[in-house]
């Protein structure tokens, strides 16, 4: 490698000297070695440097994974845990009352509330803080658009240090993310730095606005408090931050790259923390090593805030100078980046992978200098004074554009902005340095960026983007409305504690990994939105300790008045973007040490299948250059195949059975005359350990000794299991090896390569051309028909779009049942109801929560998995059964199901209405069919477009085909019995067959319920008793396990059949509570010792239900009467809680369990449901296989993955019911017009009744 590193750096295209010598120093070739550990550190370099060339080496050992606390560790804990103690105990009147959240005397008839006799006494309350946090206001002078403005600020920032982290972490193709920060969408992430600049228009116009607000309500400036507030209200969190990271960071993961975050993030913030809380560190910090690196923005924040009131006050006083003061501001703070960039030579972006020398300088002299960012905040500070002049002087309250201005204006904004975000990108593709240009551009952009959204926020406020007011004048509104949901109100509250946890949290993610990811723009897309909810997550609790507490003790200290003279300014950064090159680590060609080896040994395994003509012709022409070309280098294709084929991987007694290659890699490779390309071949080997016979091959002695070390250790070596466990556990992974040789070769000589190299097995190869095959007769009709629907969506939404432009009712509903914009309303509308079970709206965004979050474990045994064995180990832990019980959610759907039938029917007959049973019928299959169907067109014609991978066939095999076959079962709802071998379409959506079945069935029980109440009551008991013998029966009788992650089970996975036949055992659940709702009378709580003793008591069983079955895991002997009652009883006990629980809230004895399961966000999400269960399934599967590299499993890294599939699938819903349910409802009232009292029911038990289904 050494001596060859000239000619195999030219492989990657790489365009300068500076770029090669640059990158080489920023990203280091990484290897690791494992020895005992009595050797020294000072041994370890010395076999280090003999096998590496190098002395550079840090151990680890086990010990160091639990090193010993400092005492600056124990000091924090000790003030967290003073904290903690703040929340959990407050004093009330005197009298003190050990709580988890407000000042609260009673738990029955919901709470008694008591108002505090002094606001000091509450101010730690989680649950006074948390009602605040969650409020949304309903303010005239609030600037609503803002709200929107901000939060997608900062999800820019989120995702522009997601990408950034990628390459601070370790990633197998750092080319491919190299090359893609030349692409021009790539633009659309590297812009995000100007998401600084949003914040500083935003601050500035707040800061003039609130200025203005108080004064012309009288208020005294108060400079004093008018600094003090703004210190308190950044400070605090900040400090708590800086505190954790400096004493407790070291403590808070492993890894092999764990040490660079003491690095990183501890010893900058043991150094530099004073300079940080003094808002100075931007200026005073040497060398530019900043603590908290993104909090650099807070510095520049603060001391444009010291100066502001310079502004300010001859802005009110003295308008006309105020005004010419901050135009000459602006024009100075112009020219002053121009200047910088003219005379330091810094480039447009710090992205250029041609001036990385210059990076420090970009930083230093520019980047993170007050003096060189303020013009976005002069900007705001000029616009927070013209919506003054709007909002409290009535000075420019008329103005109004005609439509044709409103237009242009748009028109010509949305331009510059789009320019602003992809002007820069003509920068990164060439080494010339064009000196004027990257002066203007510095100098221009972001006053242009902060200038356009100035103008977007302008109309919004001025009648120009006002949905409800939609006249000629403002035919824009929905970028006013879309801006202005009140949701943004409530997401706000978290922004600066997202802003400043985010970024440690993507820090210590990245060091903590334990193998390398594979980059690409998916899987990144999917990585922002798992640190994005983990952010949200955490900074929940962040903002209830140091921020809410700040402000009611503030408050109390000042005796503010409910005017307030200042608002807060949220505010967020991006860090710069800088990409670092190593082309050593890409081209390092083996897992080990001795890369010749390996070489000469393909070399000798290809010249045997030469000599033996096992392949074609063709093959073997193409096979003869392929050793010429790498035994001489005179083209390089033939080491880029080598190094894109699978080696003996690491961690193989861990479970690392498959090695998948370098996909990309392989397919792109292509000699310099074209007549060789890469064909990359994935191979499962056999593990019967009789296949292959032992023979001198060394490759073949290998891989039988790896059978042979797998079998010992396999079960954890504390039990023996049988052959069959043993055979089906290596199936759940598969023993994978992947090679890449010409494309001239067949798929019958690959499998004969593949034979000679590995042993045994079958092979499945793919080609560059395969990435994009041809459409499919079938595909091209999908596709119609979806462009079909998009026109009706368009063209619905254009009418409904005219018709608010005329202020007048379309002439027919059918017009606008395809209309995005009035679907969308009613989609994000919060009701007031009050026959609405609101505290069952909780339950089913909990339970759907379960349901994702179980997929998403469950998905790691799908994925590529190189450390299998800890997965198996996790299964087996007590804590896993939080996941693996989370197939009970099942039986909470089932559970509300059958609860909501009942009451919808009994409230309709309550007011008169006839029950029709076709209509009945009908409304129920039109609810749950058409987003179905059409997951199902999609899924059988287009999935196998929609990625790639070395596993993405597996799509076609697990997806595609399964609905080809039946499609008509799913439909008619009857899969779960009728599917030949269970295999069925879209796995997860036997529940649907259940349910529908379910309902089929109800009206025999419906119907005497209400004429003879007894009667129906005992139908429902019998069914209940019965349904509970049936399950114990096929328990008994089939002998399966009561969990399917039971490793000593005869069968690993859950026989199907006896899944399938476990519907039958779920009917119990489908009249649980409505039998509770009749057996119960609303008054028989009534005194608060039964209320307290069958809360504990349901809270208790409903734990053993969760972690009952633990036992079952640990032992391979098989309790058959035990897992029988298990399986009979487990799962109606658990509907049986869930009934008490949501009667109890029903009926005022829920308190602020029914607080928290009655948000009113719950009725936005419980919309999303029924779309959520459709999509999520597929979509984690093709994740799952359009992997490229192994995945290493750990349970944090699955929660991140949950909160990435979770908002991933929640947006993919919003464009699935926008287009599939909504419209289907109009055109179901359409079809179904009946008398206005009618209709109405009607509405209300769609309302009640529309996630049923799930």
């Amino acid at each position: 490698l050494r001596q060859n590193s000239p000619t195999i750096a030219s492989l990657y295209d790489v365009r300068s000297d500076n770029v090669n010598s640059t990158v080489s120093e920023q990203k280091g070739m990484i290897w690791a070695i494992c020895l005992p550990s009595n050797c020294t550190d000072e041994d370890v370099k010395k076999v280090f440097n003999r096998i590496f060339g190098t002395e550079s080496v840090r151990c680890q050992i086990k010990d160091d994974l639990s090193p010993p606390l400092t005492n600056g560790a124990i000091a924090t804990i000790v003030v967290l845990a003073a904290f903690s103690g703040l929340f959990g105990s407050i004093h009330c009147d005197g009298s003190l009352f050990s709580t988890k959240t407000h000042c609260w005397l009673k738990f029955y008839d919901l709470i008694l509330f008591l108002e505090p006799s002094n606001g000091i006494l509450v101010a730690f309350s989680v649950l006074s803080n948390g009602r605040k946090l969650f409020r949304i206001n309903k303010n005239s002078n609030e600037l609503t658009c803002l709200n929107g403005i901000r939060f997608f600020s900062m999800l820019w920032v989120i995702i522009g240090h997601v990408f950034f982290m990628a390459s601070e972490s370790p990633v197998v193709n750092f080319i491919d993310f190299v090359e893609w920060t030349e692409t021009l969408r790539s633009m659309a992430i590297v812009s995000g730095t100007m998401s600084v600049d949003s914040f500083l228009l935003l601050g500035g116009a707040l800061l003039v606005y609130s200025y203005f607000k108080a004064k012309h309500q009288g208020l005294k400036f108060n400079i004093y408090q008018f600094y003090i507030h703004r210190y308190l209200r950044l400070t605090p969190a900040l400090a708590a931050l800086i505190l954790v990271i400096t004493t407790l960071a070291p403590y808070m993961g492993t890894g092999p790259l764990w040490d660079n975050v003491t690095t990183t993030l501890v010893k900058p913030c043991q150094r530099y923390w004073w300079t940080t809380l003094l808002y100075i560190q931007n200026y005073a910090n040497e060398d530019f090593v900043l603590c908290l690196g993104h909090s650099w923005y807070l510095s520049v924040d603060m001391q444009l805030y010291i100066v502001s009131p310079l502004i300010l006050i001859p802005l009110w006083r003295y308008s006309k100078i105020g005004v010419g003061v901050i135009i000459t501001c602006i024009i100075v703070f112009i020219a002053v980046p121009f200047s910088i960039a003219y005379v330091t030579q810094i480039p447009a972006l710090v992205t250029n992978l041609y001036a990385l020398d210059s990076y420090m300088d970009y930083t230093r002299y520019y980047y993170i200098k007050t003096h060189a960012r303020p013009a976005p905040w002069f900007i705001g500070l000029l616009l927070g004074y013209l919506l003054a002049k709007v909002k409290f002087q009535n000075g420019l309250k008329t103005l109004k554009l005609k439509k044709v201005a409103v237009i242009i204006s748009w028109a010509v904004c949305i331009t510059v902005t789009l320019t602003c975000v992809f002007g820069g990108h003509s920068t990164l593709t060439g080494p010339e340095f064009d000196l004027l240009g990257n002066t203007f551009y510095i100098g221009f952009v972001r006053p242009t960026w902060a200038l356009c959204l100035a103008f977007v926020i302008f109309f919004c406020v001025t009648g120009n983007g006002v949905l409800s007011d939609l006249k000629k004048e403002n035919i824009l509104g929905p970028i006013d409305w879309f801006l202005s949901w009140p949701i943004y109100q409530v997401l706000n509250r978290f922004t600066y504690s997202v802003y400043l946890l985010h970024y440690p949290l993507l820090v210590m993610l990245a060091y903590s990994k334990k193998a390398g990811d594979y980059f690409d723009e998916m899987s990144a897309v999917y990585s922002f939105w798992g640190i994005t909810m983990f952010s949200f997550g955490a900074s929940i609790l962040w903002v209830l300790a140091f921020e809410s507490p700040v402000v009611a003790i503030e408050k109390f200290i000042f005796k503010a008045t409910k005017k307030e003279i200042t608002q807060l300014m949220l505010k967020d950064t991006i860090m710069k973007f800088f990409v670092s090159l190593q082309i050593l680590q890409v081209l390092f060609l083996l897992h080990c040490a001795d890369a010749l080896s390996v070489e000469s040994e393909v070399v000798q395994i290809l010249q045997g299948v030469i000599q033996d003509g096992i392949v074609s012709p063709t093959c073997q022409e193409a096979l003869q250059l392929y050793i010429q070309n790498l035994q001489s280098y005179l083209d390089q294709w033939a080491i880029r195949m080598l190094d894109a084929t699978s080696k003996i991987p690491v961690g193989i007694l861990s479970g690392n059975l498959g090695d998948y290659g370098q996909y990309r890699q392989c397919l792109n490779t292509e000699s310099k005359n074209g007549a060789i390309k890469g064909k990359y071949c994935l191979g499962t080997l056999p593990y019967s350990n009789n296949v292959v016979g032992v023979g001198e091959d060394a490759v073949l002695q290998r891989i039988s000794h790896i059978r042979k070390s797998i079998r010992s250790v396999i079960g954890l070596n504390t039990v023996q299991m049988n052959d069959n466990n043993f055979t089906e556990i290596l199936q759940l992974t598969g023993m994978t090896r992947a090679i890449c040789l010409p494309s001239n070769c067949s798929d019958e000589d690959f499998g004969q390569v593949f034979n000679r190299m590995f042993g045994a097995g079958s092979v499945k190869c793919q080609t560059k051309d395969d990435l994009s095959p041809s459409l499919t007769n079938s595909a091209i009709a999908a596709i119609v028909v979806l462009a079909v629907i998009s026109a009706l969506l368009v063209t619905s939404t254009a009418v409904d779009v005219y018709f608010q432009y005329k202020n007048v009712e379309p002439p027919h509903t059918i017009l606008v049942a395809f209309s995005l914009l009035s679907n969308g309303r009613k989609l994000f509308r919060i009701s007031q109801n009050t026959d609405e079970l609101t505290c069952m709206n909780g339950i089913k965004c909990i339970s759907m929560l379960w349901i994702l979050i179980g997929h998403t474990f469950l998905m790691d045994s799908e994925a590529p998995l190189i450390n299998f064995i800890d997965f198996l180990e996790w299964t087996q832990k007590l804590r896993s059964m939080i996941i693996v019980s989370g197939t009970m959610s099942v039986d909470s759907f089932l559970m509300m199901a059958g609860t909501l039938l009942v009451y919808t029917y009994f409230k309709a007959r309550h007011y008169g209405v006839r029950f029709n049973i076709f209509h009945f019928y009908i409304h129920r299959y039109l609810r749950l069919t058409p987003a179905l169907a059409a997951l199902i067109l999609v899924l059988t014609t287009l999935a196998r477009y929609m990625g790639s991978g070395p596993l993405w066939e597996n799509v076609n095999i697990v997806i595609a085909k399964p609905c080809e076959r039946y499609w008509w079962t799913s439909l008619l709802y009857l899969q779960n019995y009728v599917n030949e071998t269970y295999v069925l379409c879209i796995g997860h959506t036997w529940y649907l067959s259940v349910d529908m079945q379910l309902f089929f069935i109800s009206p025999l029980i419906l119907i005497p319920l209400w004429k003879y109440s007894k009667v129906g009551l005992g139908i429902i008991v019998t069914g209940i008793i019965a349904f509970i013998i049936v399950p114990f029966s096929i328990a008994y009788v089939t002998e399966i396990p009561t969990l399917p992650n039971n490793i000593y089970a005869r069968d690993i996975r859950v026989n199907k059949k006896t899944k399938c036949s476990e519907n039958m055992r779920l009917q119990y659940d489908f009249n649980v509570h409505s039998l509770l709702h009749f057996m119960l009378p609303t008054g028989c709580l009534k005194f608060k010792a039964l209320v307290i003793t069958s809360w504990a008591l349901c809270i208790t069983v409903i734990l053993t239900c969760v972690y009952a079955a633990h036992n079952t895991l640990l032992s391979p002997e098989f309790d058959r009467l035990g897992n029988s009652f298990y399986i009979g009883f487990v799962r109606p006990t658990w509907a049986l809680c869930l009934a008490f629980v949501i009667f109890a809230c029903v009926t005022g004895n829920g308190g602020v369990i029914n607080w928290l399961l009655s948000w009113p966000i719950y009725q936005v999400l419980n919309r999303y449901i029924y779309s959520m269960y459709l999509l999520h399934y597929p979509i984690m599967l093709m994740l799952a296989y359009s992997k490229k590299a192994g995945v290493y499993f750990d349970e944090m890294s699955s929660i991140y993955s949950f909160w990435g599939i979770t908002m991933f699938t929640f947006c993919a819903s919003t464009v699935w019911i926008l287009t599939f349910e909504s419209p289907i409802v109009i055109i179901e009232k359409i079809i179904f017009d009946t008398s206005p009292s009618v209709k109405k029911n009607q509405i209300e038990e769609s309302k009640d009744r529309k996630d049923v289904g799930i």
